[in-house]
């Protein structure tokens, strides 16, 4: 017999040709007459043919229907016990390397845990470990899956233990719109100053609470880049935002600005070399014979071009200096103009006399190499002095650099530790470690917990000083490391204020300053001065009486009392009292709710009434039921009775947990409960004061 589809010789028996497949009795035998025979050479490379495309079919379908069929096999013939044993163990290594992976080391260890025990089942099992009853191997693989739940729970902590933070409790948030995010921690949170970081922000959150803020009027003096916001509103309120792709957070800073009071534009000579601005909301700082400065409030960056102009038709056109936001310049007499628009519709004017930098040019040169006439010799006595709000606009302070970044997102920036941030006008050569001596040209501003202040640069690294002090005779060289006689003793300080002690000493000729405080309980004493070391390289600390030398080089330390009040603790949203007091659940007032499907159920505890208020909102009710306190505390129970005619039926409320506030029990007539969560006081009473008052 012949296949009829290849035409190869097959025994009469046979179903299905063995070269190409073809199920013999599928279809009838043609006539013989039809079948013309085949040649040999044609049959064996049809034969050939078929098997190659045979191989190649089967290697590419056979394989995976093979493994199929293994894994099946081997899954058949395993006992009950073996097939929990390797989901067991299967399970078990997936989640160690998952948990590897994500870097969950807890997680891991239980996984790792999870594999022992099957793998110990197993060992019983097959008699290796050796255990008098056969069916503890069972039990034991199968509690094996105990460990699903600390597994995931433990790696959903880890993935989600963000804290949150509480909006209703943050002053200035009527200010702001509220981030989409929940989670983050409150920096800074007053009248005057929020920092308030928010985590698990993404980009697309950022961009949006952006334009929401602009909504909320912050669109004046607007800076943006692709991580940074920057702006006013019209109530001089300064808002930064930045958000950090790296961890997911955006870093929310509202500032107060200055109350400025109403302006009188001063007769005295100076400012009326300037023009008169047009606005009258503003702040004189310095109107004397050295020199003045004034800030100005209500100027739009437009009218701070006309007054550039109009200084400049006042004659200041001497090496002028314009740019977007600042002029400088000097007019024919040599007094030096310097204005600057500071955003938020405020301008800084500050006019310096001829006699002013006569002097200050005095004052270099007698500062030598490595001394000017400095406020603050270094960056840590400069840092205390703006963190205790003192004004330091014209001050000479001197810093070292810790980092250079000319690209920061405020401007070239050298980094002085983690705090002080200056800001200067054009790039400077300087590197870590560089030592600069500026003068500060305004008030620094403070953005989250760093200060940002703009100077300008004295000397780098003593280049600048060496210059001066070029042809500097030997007296003056002389002056300047002489010895510092004093004209008061360490007691005549006690009870005088740090800072008016500082100034005395300065006066002495001393430049050098540290601060150190005393805590202390009375508020009078606060900044007063405790005691005073003066300290010289080859003696150490020294007491001091009036008359004692000391060399100018000497640093002087002041210990001042340092007073705080005792924190107010602040109130927590569901009662009048702070955490601590409500915790004794017995004073103030609590408010509790349960969200039903289509409405609310609210319990309202006055301790101070000596009520309970039970409502429902959301349902069409408009009664409240108030009913007597009886007895008790929310830590043991308080217990209210209902009297309806002849009726009378009483319920038990107490906290789920002792001195846990958070959630309140209902125990009703029949001992069924019921559990609360706190809610907002003030809205409950809104909604309570919208009922009718029912007693019982």
């Amino acid at each position: 017999m012949k296949c009829y589809e290849c035409g190869a010789e097959l025994s009469d028996d046979t179903r299905f040709c063995s070269y190409c497949g073809t199920k013999i009795s599928a279809k009838p035998m043609r006539e013989k007459s039809v079948i013309k025979p085949v040649p040999e050479n044609i049959q064996e490379e049809v034969k050939s043919e078929y098997k190659k495309t045979q191989i190649t079919n089967t290697t590419k379908s056979s394989l995976d229907d093979k493994a199929i069929s293994k894994i099946r096999e081997f899954w058949n013939k395993l006992s009950l016990f073996g097939k929990i044993a390797t989901v067991s163990i299967a399970t078990s290594i997936v989640l160690s390397l998952i948990a590897f992976l994500a870097g969950r080391i807890f997680a891991v260890i239980i996984a790792v845990a999870w594999l022992a025990v099957a793998i110990v089942a197993i060992l019983m099992k097959k008699n290796v470990i050796k255990f008098p009853k056969t069916w503890i191997s069972m039990l034991i693989i199968i509690l094996s899956f105990v460990f699903v739940g600390p597994y995931f729970s433990l790696f959903k902590v880890n993935m989600a233990d963000y804290k949150k933070y509480d909006w209703n409790e943050i002053i200035l948030a009527d200010m702001l719109p509220t981030p989409d995010s929940p989670y983050g921690e409150v920096i800074s949170n007053s009248d005057s100053y929020l920092a308030l970081y928010v985590n698990k922000a993404t980009q697309e959150q950022y961009t949006e609470y952006i334009e929401d803020c602009k909504e909320k009027g912050f669109t004046i003096d607007t800076e943006t880049t692709d991580n940074f916001f920057y702006a006013y509103n019209e109530q001089g309120y300064i808002l930064s935002l930045s958000y950090y792709d790296y961890s997911s957070e955006i870093h929310i800073s509202i500032t107060k600005g200055s109350d400025f009071g109403t302006l009188e534009w001063s007769n005295s000579e100076l400012a009326q070399m300037l023009p008169t601005p047009e606005s009258t909301v503003g702040d004189i700082q310095q109107d004397d014979e050295k020199g003045f400065s004034a800030y100005i409030g209500s100027i739009p960056i437009d009218v701070f071009n006309s007054y550039v102009q109009a200084c400049e038709g006042k004659g200041f056109t001497v090496d002028a200096n314009k740019t977007d936001k600042r002029f400088s310049a000097e007019n024919a007499e040599g007094y030096t103009l310097f204005v600057e628009y500071q955003g938020g519709n405020i301008i800084y004017i500050s006019l310096e006399t001829i006699a002013e930098t006569s002097e200050s040019s005095t004052n270099d040169i007698q500062q030598d190499t490595t001394d000017w006439m400095l406020d603050y010799a270094d960056a840590t006595s400069f840092e205390k002095a703006l963190n205790d709000g003192v004004k330091v606009n014209g001050k000479v302070v001197q810093f070292e650099v810790t980092e250079y970044k000319p690209d920061s997102a405020f401007g070239i920036n050298c980094w002085a530790g983690e705090h002080l941030n200056f800001i200067s006008e054009e790039e400077l050569d300087v590197k870590s470690g560089t030592v600069i001596v500026g003068r500060i040209t305004k008030e620094a501003s403070q953005l989250f917990d760093s200060w940002n202040i703009h100077y300008k640069v004295l000397s780098i690294g003593g280049e600048k000083i060496e210059e001066i002090n070029d042809g500097q005779d030997e007296e003056t060289s002389e002056i300047t490391t002489s010895e510092i006689v004093l004209t008061m003793g360490e007691d005549d300080f006690k009870g005088m204020n740090y800072q008016e002690a500082e100034t005395i000493f300065r006066e002495m000729g001393f430049t050098k300053f540290e601060y150190e405080t005393v805590d202390t309980e009375t508020e009078s004493a606060d900044d007063t001065i405790c005691y005073i070391d003066i300290t010289e390289w080859f003696i150490g600390d020294s007491d001091f009486v009036k008359g004692d030398k000391f060399a100018v080089d000497s640093t002087v330390t002041f210990y001042s009392y340092k007073y705080e009040a005792p924190a107010t603790p602040s109130l927590v949203f569901y009662s009048t009292n702070d955490y601590e007091t409500a915790k004794n659940g017995n004073t103030g007032v609590f408010s509790y709710k349960e969200k039903g499907g289509s409405y609310d159920i609210y319990w309202i505890i006055d301790f101070d009434e000596g009520y309970v208020y039970y409502f429902t909102d959301g349902n069409g009710e408009s009664f409240c039921d108030r009913l007597k306190i009886e007895s008790g505390t929310l830590n043991d129970k308080i217990t209210i009775t209902y009297h309806d005619g002849s009726d009378k039926w009483s319920y038990k409320l107490h906290f789920k947990y002792v001195n846990h506030p958070e959630t309140l029990i209902m125990v009703d007539q029949n001992e069924f409960k019921w559990e609360y969560s706190t809610t907002n006081l003030d809205d409950a009473l809104r909604k309570r004061n919208t009922k009718t008052i029912k007693d019982y």
